[in-house]
């Protein structure tokens, strides 16, 4: 997270002395015997800050004599007629390096963009994180997950307002459809304001894949928006097949579209920032390029997690 704060948690107690059910609720810990090499041991935070599991890692590496080579690139991937695979590394000369099993954890790293962003729009990968950039400024983020309301969080003590703009008809909370990957509690503070009726506001249900969506002032270097054209009826979106209801039985209030007096067709943005998510990092793939999914987002993996048409070739978390 680029705020620093991890929202895997560290349960560093539960009452029990089984081995195996605390290794179950601890999220952070790499296997091992060695009982002092437990991440539990390295932060006393409940969402532990980041350099903590980075110096974690090292310590692990360093531990077990791990090979980890930092600072190069994997231009390329072959995969030889042997059934072996060689990287093209930089720094290592022609050869390469060759292997037999092929573990990818390039994780999601590529952010999506809209056809209608401009090198003004900000990516959470690269956002200033300095608030006096945020200073007085409007500032409209662009997503509904927790890179985009970690992003509120951050911004809102500075900018003037802080307004979200999503594509979901609803918000995708994590404590209602339990997955850790759904929005989480601690990243919900601008739902607290904006259901307080401060300035920071959330949008439902707009569609962003529209070039008019946003219109740029290059004079005042500002965005203005042009929501009611973006915005489908609620029968329209509840009905696509990719927005799961996340409980249809529930009466709790929906986070539906609506154009509030907070923001309106008026609407001047000086900073946009775009959470909208990844893909997985481009890999030059000479041969043998892994399956994707219809979205190119994932590859397409086994229950053992290896490719569907590359033996030997697995996906870390994913």
């Amino acid at each position: 997270p680029r705020n620093r704060r991890l929202i895997s948690i560290n349960k560093r107690y539960t009452g029990s002395r089984n081995a195996l059910f605390n290794e179950r609720h601890d999220w952070n810990s790499l296997l091992t015997h060695n009982e002092s090499l437990k991440f539990t041991h390295y932060s006393r935070h409940f969402l532990p800050h980041a350099d903590h599991l980075v110096r974690y890692l090292a310590d692990y590496a360093a531990s077990h004599g791990l090979h980890v080579r930092l600072g190069v690139t994997v231009q390329s991937v072959l995969r030889l007629s042997s059934g072996r695979y060689r990287l093209g590394v930089t720094g290592m000369g022609q050869e390469g390096v060759q292997c037999e099993f092929l573990l990818m954890a390039v994780g999601l790293s590529q952010p999506n963009r809209m056809q209608w962003f401009n090198h003004n729009v900000l990516d959470y990968s690269n956002m200033p994180m300095n608030l006096s950039q945020y200073t007085n400024k409007r500032v409209l983020i662009l997503g509904s997950g927790n890179s985009a309301f970690e992003t509120a969080d951050h911004v809102r003590s500075s900018a003037a307002l802080t307004h979200i703009v999503t594509r979901s008809p609803e918000l995708p909370l994590a404590f209602h459809t339990h997955y850790v990957g759904h929005l989480r509690a601690a990243n919900l503070q601008l739902l607290d304001t904006y259901q307080l009726k401060t300035l920071d506001a959330i949008l439902n249900s707009v569609d962003l894949s529209r070039p008019n969506i946003f219109r740029y002032n290059r004079t005042e270097d500002t965005w203005t928006p042009n929501l009611r054209a973006s915005i489908p009826s609620r029968s329209k979106a509840m009905k696509r097949k990719e927005i799961r209801r996340l409980d249809q039985k529930s009466s709790r209030k929906q986070f539906v579209g609506k154009i509030n007096e907070a923001m309106t067709r008026e609407s001047k943005y000086d900073v946009v920032i775009s959470c909208l998510g990844f893909k997985m990092t481009s890999v030059n793939f000479l041969e043998g390029h892994p399956a994707m999914d219809k979205d190119e987002k994932f590859p397409n993996i086994t229950d053992s997690f290896e490719s569907e048409n590359n033996a030997n070739m697995f996906f870390l978390g994913v």
